[in-house]
């Protein structure tokens, strides 16, 4: 309990700190996770070896468990592993709108497991970090430019070049559309 206890007033002490230092807040996030569970194990190996037990035996007695283990957790530590990359890279930012393969929405938040994006329909959509890590991403958010294409589909006989002319006036017209390059069809 006592290592729970300072563990807690560990990480709150390097959070106020990053603070002052104005770090960013997945960075805070990032380092005061780690130095909470580095205390935790630091705490927990003290207190084995208080408590009588021969460390050097635990640990070779747990050697072929941590095997099992780790194939048995290879997900969730890949994912935690990728979600401290993206915190620290930060690809994209809480309010962006990011896309992979299988889901697409704007960042709501950012985890250390996963990343919760709203979807276009509403829905919320819970996204493990590997993915995100391992996959082609796309932030549309993270530029001020964007080039935006309309397919437009006219009724045989139609003017042509009319109807190109009006569409390129139209477009310059629009509020937000850049002057360099012009509107193109």
């Amino acid at each position: 309990m006592l290592t729970v206890v300072v563990a807690r007033l560990v990480r709150r002490g390097i959070e106020r700190a990053l603070v002052r230092a104005d770090a960013e807040r997945h960075v805070r996030v990032v380092v005061a996770t780690l130095a909470f569970y580095a205390v935790i194990a630091v705490g927990l190996v003290v207190a084995l070896g208080l408590g009588g037990i021969n460390l050097a035996v635990l640990v070779g007695s747990l050697g072929l468990a941590t095997v099992a283990l780790g194939f048995a957790l290879q997900d969730i530590v890949s994912n935690f592993t990728a979600g401290i990359v993206l915190l620290l890279e930060h690809p994209f930012t809480e309010g962006d709108h990011i896309a992979i393969t299988d889901a697409e929405g704007e960042v709501e938040d950012i985890r250390v497991r996963a990343t919760r994006l709203r979807a276009p329909d509403g829905q919320l959509v819970i996204v493990p970090n590997k993915l995100l890590f391992t996959q082609v991403l796309t932030n549309s958010t993270a530029t001020m430019r964007r080039r935006v294409e309309v397919p437009l589909e006219l009724p045989y006989g139609q003017d042509l070049a009319r109807a190109r002319e009006r569409l390129l006036a139209a477009a310059a017209r629009s509020r937000g559309s850049a002057t360099s390059p012009p509107p193109a069809c």
